[in-house]
């Protein structure tokens, strides 16, 4: 256009929301909606959603959480819905209803090992806190479909044990204690029993022992039996307590099993069994499920909610009562969050961070360091970052009440929601138990849902860096309350929405055009992607802030439908609708609107408003030029 200069943008990079909207820069949007970037600098409307279960009649309602479960075969997910119901899906087609039922959990957590799944049954107590559930335990699923049952086992129980040495065999001279332990089908080893244990004397070296009124257990979970028993004893007195005891060679049966002869000399008892001692036989539920060098760690019980559990090394189920726990710093606050990360256990409370390092000892000697007072994470507010190899952790992201954060030990500054801080800021705090991040390394995209049932997922993009100046952020909306969200067979996006209606599990589609939704009474209805829009920073041509004239736009833009346009003044007081744009999905052509709109700044919004209308934007250029030094006074 004659004497303008054209304003030419091209690098898009997210929305700006820190300080008036004057502040944004100008390769930054005001306003963002239901958008993506993708690995240049364009943009274009985020991809549809499909019901992500079939036929809809098998479709779950009103999901409150979903967790991956990684089995042998295949990876899968435990999704919870109202009503405290844990469901096992295996696929769009398959599904295991209610393997965990507790009416009153309203959140979980959970953790895969070997196969199986550990899963903790938590609520939100009257003082808003997320505590595990009152008289509940931890469970294991074997991803059968078998409801989950207790982890863990009781100790034999039953009339005394019987000891006599006879029988032909070998053993060690002197006075020996007995006693079974049960293992389940996890491997998890009871603690020693029958109350009564037995007892017996060898008088020679060419006996063994009988051991019988082995007790038999009533639980289907105990698959095997173990005789264990003392080296010999001098002077015993009758009291059994006190006495180291190991497990016998050979002296492994089948649970219905009654008797059992035993050969050993001392020094063939090497594996120790008095650890099973002081186990729980019973782990009481809790709020945070973890790993950490081989050993599962679950905190906040509902009457402890300033301790962290640590199992043995190797042995999910194995918490001893006395040596497996770490105290965190009493401030009436409850531990929210645990996570490993290069060699150190983090423990985090809503605004406090604290490490412990494994010393090769029992959990009980590690000592804890502080990492950071003022800022935590929530329930589900953290997430990992894989190196380039796909294996190790190379940082963690967490969501505290400043931000997200990036965490490699220590919290980098400044943090990556930088550019938008108002609109973080704006969040309710107190319903942050209700964040969850999700990071997607392999495209490189980082989803956290926000902590209002608003259908509103915030959406960075990283891929021209991990810092608070190159991520690009968005927003993405849907017509139904998104509650959680997960990634499944490395980048497959499920959707887990709550409420009344359309609630369920839902899935991005790739390149489809509209969100297809189904209600309760699995009436599928497809509806529009909610008002795709961008809107730009306002213009500065001016230094001194004269009055500009914008002539007309051109536009690098494809597509399906009209792309609809509007530039608008300071505070929205002047508004041009603009002539729309048909758009195609290839064109050779950038075609041009003519404006003619005045004012000191001036910003473009471009939106669609119909069903299958979708954009793509490469480059915007604005024909602009300075007209007047100020408006006409008014007499």
């Amino acid at each position: 256009m004659r004497d303008h200069e054209p304003l030419t943008i091209e690098d898009f990079n997210g929305y700006y929301s820190r300080g008036d909207a004057e502040k944004v820069p100008p390769d930054h949007f005001i306003e963002t909606n239901n958008i993506q970037f993708e690995s240049g600098n364009n943009f274009k409307t985020r991809f549809g959603i499909d019901p992500y279960q079939i036929p809809i009649s098998i479709a779950l309602d009103d999901v409150q959480r979903i967790h991956p479960y990684t089995m042998q075969s295949q990876q899968s997910m435990l999704v919870l819905t109202t009503g405290g119901r844990i469901h096992h899906v295996l696929s769009p087609t398959i599904v295991h209803m209610d393997i965990f039922v507790r009416p009153l959990m309203t959140d979980f957590n959970s953790v895969s090992w070997a196969g199986r799944a550990y899963i903790t049954p938590f609520f939100t107590n009257s003082n808003n806190q997320e505590v595990g559930l009152q008289s509940e335990f931890l469970y294991v699923y074997m991803g059968t479909g078998v409801a989950a049952r207790k982890a863990a086992g009781l100790a034999p129980t039953g009339p005394p044990l019987i000891a006599t040495a006879s029988g032909v065999g070998f053993s060690e001279l002197g006075f020996h204690l007995f006693a079974v332990v049960y293992e389940t089908d996890t491997g998890y080893l009871t603690a020693l029993g029958p109350s009564v244990f037995g007892g017996a004397t060898s008088v020679s070296n060419t006996i063994g022992f009988d051991i019988t009124n082995i007790p038999v257990s009533p639980d289907p979970a105990v698959i095997r039996k173990h005789i264990v028993a003392t080296k010999f004893i001098t002077d015993y007195n009758g009291n059994q307590d006190g006495y180291e005891f190991f497990f016998v060679p050979g002296g492994d049966m089948l649970n219905a099993v009654t008797t059992k002869h035993v050969d050993f000399f001392d020094l063939d008892l090497l594996e120790e069994a008095s650890r099973l001692i002081d186990n729980f036989s019973e782990i009481p539920a809790g709020v945070g499920l973890t790993t950490y060098h081989g050993r599962l760690v679950l905190t906040t019980t509902f009457t402890d909610i300033s301790i962290a559990y640590v199992s043995h090394p190797g042995e999910p189920e194995a918490f001893d009562q006395i040596d497996g726990l770490l105290i965190v710093p009493l401030d009436g606050k409850p531990i929210t969050n645990c996570q490993e990360y290069r060699d150190v256990l983090y423990l985090f409370k809503n605004t406090r961070t604290y490490g412990y390092s494994d010393n090769q000892d029992v959990p009980s000697t590690w000592t804890s360091f502080i990492v950071d007072e003022g800022i935590g994470a929530p329930v589900h507010g953290i997430s990992t970052v894989l190196d380039s190899g796909g294996v190790n952790v190379d940082f963690l992201l967490i969501a505290d009440y400043s931000g997200i954060m990036l965490f490699n030990g220590g919290y980098d500054r400044p943090e990556l929601t930088w550019k938008i801080s108002d609109f973080w800021f704006g969040l309710d705090r107190t319903q942050f138990r209700r964040i969850e991040l999700i990071n997607d390394s392999i495209s490189q995209v980082l989803y956290c849902v926000l902590p209002t049932e608003v259908g509103t997922i915030l959406v960075g993009n990283y891929q021209n860096g991990m810092n608070a100046k190159e991520l690009r952020w968005s927003k993405w909306t849907y017509d139904i309350p998104i509650r959680s969200f997960e990634l499944i067979n490395t980048t497959t996006i499920i959707l887990g929405s709550s409420g009344a209606s359309n609630s369920g599990l839902y899935t991005v589609v790739t390149n489809k055009t509209n969100d297809t939704l189904y209600d309760h009474s699995d009436v599928v209805t497809v509806v529009k992607i909610p008002n795709p829009l961008v809107r730009f920073a306002y213009t500065n041509v001016s230094e001194g802030e004269n009055i500009i004239h914008v002539g007309s736009i051109r536009i690098r833009a494809n597509g399906t439908g009209n792309l609809r346009m509007r530039l608008l003044s300071l505070d929205d007081i002047l508004i041009k609708t603009l002539v729309p744009l048909p758009m195609t999905t290839t064109s050779d052509r950038q075609p041009t609107r003519l404006a003619n709109f005045m004012s000191q700044r001036i910003s473009l919004e471009m939106s669609t408003t119909a069903i299958n209308e979708i954009f793509k934007i490469n480059r915007v250029i604005l024909f602009a030029k300075e007209v007047f030094v100020e408006f006409p006074s008014v007499q």
